[in-house]
Parts: structure tokens; sequence; C-alpha cells
């Protein structure tokens, strides 16, 4: 996900905690810049983009065994990947 969303300039990446089973880190919104004062890109939403990046890395982690939780705070955005 870091490689991914280190295409935007902006990013700002914070590993939290990790152990054998479970890696949690923050990001905040990179992407958000592309939405301007409107709130929209190509049609897009700010708040409809990230749900569909997000599910698209569930997924992703599902088909590789793993769990993956977001959780949408103010400034950041919280990931938690387990083990199964």
């Amino acid at each position: 996900m870091y490689r991914n969303y280190n295409l935007y300039d902006s990013l700002e990446f914070e590993l939290l905690s990790e152990s054998e089973t479970e890696i949690r880190f923050r990001m905040n919104a990179p992407y958000a810049a592309n939405f301007g004062d409107a709130g929209e890109w190509y049609g897009v939403s700010v708040r409809e983009f990230p749900k569909v990046l997000f599910l698209t890395g569930e997924h992703v982690a599902d088909h590789l065994g793993f769990d993956m939780d977001h959780e949408v705070g103010s400034d950041w955005i919280e990931f938690t990947v387990k083990t199964r």
C-alpha cells in the first residue's frame, strides 16, 4: 500500500505497530488535493474515491490470506492488517 500511495507527493505514512501476526499503520489522504474546492474529480466525489481504494485493498488482502480493516479519522486513515 505504501508504494501505491507513495505516488502522491503529499503522502504522510507512519507505521504504528507490528508483530508476527499484525501490522498497524496510518496515512493521510494524499489524493484529496485532486478534488479541489468542488470535492469532485472526473465525476467522482472525494468521499467515493477512497471507498473504492479501500475495498480494493481489502479484497487483495483477503486473496493473500490477510484481514484488513481501516478507520477514517479527521486527519488520518488507520489500517490494521492481520494474518489468519
